[in-house]
């Protein structure tokens, strides 16, 4: 019986000693790569907000707020081009009237010299030439 005992112990202690091998290995060091550099995500949000706040029988105002700024957003200040026709204002073309606004991110802007009595419609671009996709404001429309 003692046999026994020892060749199970025998053979227990190979078998730890094969673990203990393993476990004391020396482990491998991976090759280290460089971490990527973040790439800035922009949220899926209008980054300028503008509505018609006033108006007189030559002039249009807007209010404007510059939610975010560059690289998300636009840099100041902003220009706004009025048009005579939607469809004008859709692709960019024609421009009856411009003004530029201040260096504020929220404010207002006065578009001056239209014609009395008459629909306007607006879109928005930065210092840059960034032009906002998405807004076409209007239509303002002056006093008779």
């Amino acid at each position: 019986m003692r046999r026994t005992y020892g060749a199970v112990l025998v053979a227990a202690t190979v078998t730890l000693a094969g673990w203990a091998g393993v476990a004391t290995a020396a482990p491998t060091s991976p090759t280290a790569s460089p971490a990527p550099a973040p790439t800035m995500a922009c949220p899926p949000v209008l980054p300028v907000a503008a509505s018609v706040s006033g108006s007189t029988a030559t002039s249009v105002s807007i209010r404007y707020s510059v939610m975010l700024s560059p690289p998300c957003g636009y840099e100041l200040p902003l220009t706004v081009s009025f048009y005579a026709s939607a469809q004008d204002a859709a692709q960019w073309q024609n421009p009856v009237a411009q003004a530029v606004s201040g260096p504020d991110r929220f404010g207002t802007v006065t578009v001056e010299g239209l014609a009395p009595d008459t629909a306007y419609w607006f879109r928005i671009e930065d210092a840059d030439g960034r032009r906002d996709p998405y807004l076409v404001g209007g239509p303002g429309r002056t006093t008779p």
